[in-house]
């Protein structure tokens, strides 16, 4: 089975964090399995019987904390299991907390039926306090339904858009993989709530999906295929290969740059790239995009990031474990990048990262997911240890005393060239 991975992101490497910790990260949810707030026993086991439910086949993938507090959860059908995309529940079971399908059960259908949620690697929310969501419709390498994108009201948890993708929007020119498409990030006002633009990453056949809640257009350029080095990964002394392209999109926060840009990497890529928001809107009517790629290395494959209201980027490392941060401030060099936390145990595999104020609060969170991902693809998972956790920080406090820390009022540059972002030349 082919798994794709994706996620992950930009930047940096770190600087040596002897005696670091996950001091300041405090776990909220931790699972040894995942299990469901079932309907009653006998769908628990008729799933059982069926090979619907095996929770040694499924893995958590992505955490969206919600304004409200409740808390999402994607589990994508790498195999199959009886439901994509969940809220943590109140209710515990021998694993950990129980997962309750979003927005309910009658979404979650057999397989083959596409009137539901087939499979969702990612999950994101916008300004207009939306949940965004790209059904893959695929189970293991299979597609069984269309993809779509679909978006729902969080005041009422009711669908509000429904888009279907077409198969050409997964299919490279330049090879001949099954696309995998997961939402990224969703560009949007709160003021402005009918215009956005949702951002869409196809890992398996490396481009980048766009739709403007009109039409929807890819983008593919070589750069974002994964390289050979970065394609070799080493967890917690366990090596396996994972090529995986783009992942992870952020966008600068104002405050920072002239105009907005994207910031994004392939998870099997040690560069990260940039490209103005101004240029990915016009390329829908086939303009050319101008990438810039970051003139910094880093030694370590990126998982999970997110950017901070001050304008602090924060990444999951490979190896070594860390959470490490970049202010956009400064330029994207060594010295200004920070370690946040490291933990051998904890920190395994940082597949999300997440910034969120809850309930009208000014504090910032910070919320991380890990998963142990290399045992998963390695099947080395033992289920009686904690495989999945959710750990959460005031963020302010987390990087209070780092070179991240802000500091005075950043100054506005004309372009990313002066954060140590070069032109690129694509053919």
């Amino acid at each position: 089975m082919t798994f794709v991975c994706r996620i992950i992101w930009i930047l940096p490497i770190v600087l040596a964090c002897a005696g670091l910790s996950s001091a300041g990260l405090k776990t909220k949810h931790e699972w040894k399995y995942v299990d469901y707030v079932w309907e009653n026993d006998k769908q628990k086991q008729d799933a059982i019987h069926m090979g619907v439910y095996n929770y040694a086949t499924i893995v958590i993938f992505d955490h969206q904390p919600l304004p409200d507090g409740r808390q999402v959860i994607t589990t994508p059908k790498f195999s199959n299991n009886p439901a994509t995309l969940s809220i943590v529940s109140n209710k515990t079971g021998d694993g950990g907390p129980l997962l309750a399908p979003y927005p309910d059960w009658s979404w979650h259908k057999a397989s083959g039926d596409c009137s539901g949620i087939t499979s969702v690697n990612r999950a994101v929310i916008d300004k207009c306090n939306r949940l965004w969501i790209v059904d893959s419709g695929t189970i293991g390498d299979e597609r069984v339904c269309p993809a779509k994108i679909l978006a729902f009201d969080l005041k009422n948890d009711r669908l509000v858009k429904e888009f279907q993708l077409s198969d050409d929007l997964m299919r490279s020119p330049y090879n001949n993989y099954k696309g995998l498409l997961e939402v990224q990030i969703v560009e949007s006002s709160a003021d402005a709530c009918d215009t956005y633009w949702v951002y869409i990453a196809d890992g398996r056949s490396y481009g980048v999906v766009i739709y403007d809640g009109m039409d929807a257009w890819r983008i593919d350029e070589k750069v974002f295929f994964p390289t050979k080095q970065a394609s070799q990964f080493s967890i917690a002394g366990e090596n396996f290969t994972l090529e995986v392209g783009p992942s992870a999109f952020l966008i600068t926060p104002d405050g920072f740059l002239k105009e907005p840009y994207m910031i994004f990497k392939s998870l099997s890529n040690f560069k990260s790239w940039a490209v103005t928001l101004r240029e990915l809107h016009s390329s829908k009517c086939g303009n050319e995009v101008n990438l810039y790629v970051s003139n910094y290395t880093g030694s370590s494959q990126e998982a999970g990031k997110g950017y901070s209201k001050d304008g602090v980027l924060v990444t999951g490392f490979a190896q070594p474990r860390q959470l490490v941060c970049w202010n956009l401030q400064y330029p994207l060099e060594s010295e200004y990048v920070g370690v946040l936390a490291q933990n051998d145990t904890t920190l395994q595999f940082i597949n999300s990262v997440k910034l969120i104020t809850e309930n009208g609060c000014s504090i910032e969170k910070l919320s991380v997911m890990t998963n142990r991902f290399q045992k998963y693809i390695l099947k080395t998972m033992d289920f009686t240890e904690v495989n999945f956790r959710v750990m959460t920080a005031d963020f302010n406090a987390l990087v209070k005393g780092t070179v991240c820390e802000p500091t005075g009022r950043p100054v506005v540059v004309n372009s990313i060239v002066e954060k140590e972002y070069l032109p690129l030349k694509v053919t």
